[in-house]
């Protein structure tokens, strides 16, 4: 039987180890069983690392077109970075004449030029495969923008997935009131122009159908979920006995704006001078700069390991045998934002403790499959409290009561059909 050729724009791909490459690599690996061959459009040179076991997931059938982008995110920060923590009034002033000028030229953000330069490719391509669809995945949201153009150029169907809502996508750093005013003009376009919408969270769902309600665009709820093929090995078993092994994998930076540590840091404290059980240890996978490190050395002796960055492929075997998992956002609490770690977190069966918001996306997850414990990520002794309460659990109850029959339904494989129908209902 011939598939339907889909045509794909999307920023990051596999082999790229980001988030945002993981969610559609799983996407299109399982969308040829319904009948999907995928032609992907993608930069050739992002700043980002390289999992060349991610490879195994691009199906044997896809068609993969890499086009140059010339300004990686790595260059954009440290040309904006030297004003970024300027004290002067002088300095302070440039970096506001900067950003401005930025914006005016490069919104909704920087890959804007990567993004418009590939419609004449895309043209080609519709041409040479005779496709009739197009996903494209965003952010960075200059690719809907592109999407929406080449929608108006050659007729095509466009579905516009969302990883995350308009504007809260950035590499930048700084943004002036013209990318606000900008973002809010051109998204509310973009989402009234398309053919078919998809949120990630019940929240952002809710949010488009409210944007594009009187039009008839549906609006599809497609989450991230969790791939089986990722958990090839065994897993939930305790390695030492002797330790409580409590692990974190993420961004972990004192100048984050959502992944600060130094609450996270106190209530380790104090839950480690209270703890009277096994050794415990928190395991950090990710890298920390020179002003996280000098926090963590006035909180810590020996009980908290920084590992760096780890493939997620060998991050899942290694956190495997972890007593605990944590998550947190602060000082954002980003209500509507749903890691793809949780799902991957709960079908592992370990006790997740979410430090975020008692009624954001993650802590709604987390009561719903019944996978562990979340409170304000700025309620110190609150989180002493739960790191204690996990810490104590019966495992095998832990697990006895986990939602696994909800968990099922975020496998991608079921996911990916859901897009699926999403798009076949256009044809």
């Amino acid at each position: 039987m011939k598939k339907t050729p889909l045509l794909v724009f999307t920023f990051c791909y596999a082999p790229l180890n980001i988030t945002a490459a993981y969610r559609i690599t799983r996407t299109l690996r399982y969308i040829g069983k319904y009948g999907f061959q995928p032609i992907v459009m993608t930069a050739s040179n992002p700043d980002y690392v390289i999992n060349e076991r991610m490879k195994e997931a691009i199906p044997d059938d896809a068609v993969i077109y890499r086009r140059p982008t010339r300004f990686p995110d790595h260059q954009y920060r440290k040309s904006v970075k030297i004003y970024t923590t300027a004290k002067s009034p002088l300095k302070k002033l440039i970096l506001k004449i900067l950003v401005m000028m930025k914006d005016l030229i490069a919104s909704p953000d920087i890959h804007i030029f990567w993004a418009l330069g590939s419609i004449p490719s895309m043209i080609k391509i519709i041409r040479k495969h005779r496709i009739e669809a197009m996903l494209v995945t965003g952010g960075p949201f200059s690719l809907i923008v592109a999407a929406i153009v080449l929608r108006f150029l050659t007729g095509i169907k466009l579905v516009e997935e969302y990883r995350d809502p308009w504007g809260s996508y950035s590499i930048e750093g700084s943004s002036s009131f013209v990318r606000t005013l900008y973002n809010k003009i051109v998204s509310r376009f973009c989402y009234r122009h398309c053919d078919a919408i998809v949120g990630l969270t019940e929240s952002h769902a809710e949010e488009l159908k409210r944007e594009v309600a009187g039009r008839n665009i549906p609006v599809g709820l497609i989450p991230n979920g969790f791939d089986p093929a990722d958990f090839e090995f065994p897993f939930g078993e305790k390695s030492d006995n002797d330790t409580l092994l409590v692990a974190y994998a993420g961004k972990f930076n004192v100048h984050e704006n959502k992944y600060n540590p130094a609450m996270l840091l106190e209530a380790w404290k104090q839950f480690r001078e209270s703890w009277n059980g096994k050794k415990p240890v928190l395991e950090v996978f990710g890298n920390i700069n020179e002003d996280t490190q000098m926090l963590i050395d006035r909180y810590a002796q020996d009980d908290i390991v920084i590992h760096g960055f780890v493939p997620r492929d060998q991050l899942l075997k290694r956190i495997r045998h972890a007593d605990i998992l944590l998550h947190f956002y602060y000082p954002q609490t980003a209500e509507q934002a749903r890691s793809s770690k949780i799902y991957e977190y709960a079908y592992m069966g370990i006790p997740i403790l979410s430090f975020s918001s008692l009624t954001g996306s993650v802590a709604q997850l987390i009561r719903e499959l019944n996978a562990g414990f979340v409170c304000p990520g700025d309620d110190v002794p609150e989180m002493a409290r739960l790191l204690n309460q996990a810490a104590n659990l019966d495992r095998d109850e832990f697990r006895k009561n986990i939602r696994h029959d909800l968990i099922g339904q975020y496998n991608a494989a079921n996911l990916s059909g859901k897009m699926a129908s999403l798009i076949r209902d256009l044809l």
